[in-house]
């Protein structure tokens, strides 16, 4: 039985287009970050595969966590910048 906090609301044809362009220009402005600020974004947040910790990450690089976290942190920076552009241009 389903009840009422299980049913998710229906996104309009709007707020679905509005959901794929956005998308779309996330992983544009991925493809512009260093191959593996790239792949460190996308594992942290789980963008197009399962998300990671900082430790589990710093694993597959040989890194530690806090550079891992650095370079997660100069990279969200460069995204905002990048993401800020186009949705203000």
């Amino acid at each position: 039985m389903n009840n009422r906090q299980d049913i998710e609301p229906v996104k309009t044809p709007e707020e679905l287009c509005i959901e794929s362009e956005t998308r779309r220009d996330v992983h544009k402005a991925l493809r512009e970050l260093k191959s593996r600020d790239e792949k460190i974004i996308r594992l942290r947040y789980g963008i197009d595969c399962k998300s990671c910790t900082l430790e589990e990450i710093g694993n597959y690089f040989g890194i530690t966590g806090v550079s891992v976290r650095r370079c997660q942190n100069i990279s969200l920076e460069i995204l905002y910048s990048k993401l800020k552009k186009t949705f203000y241009e």
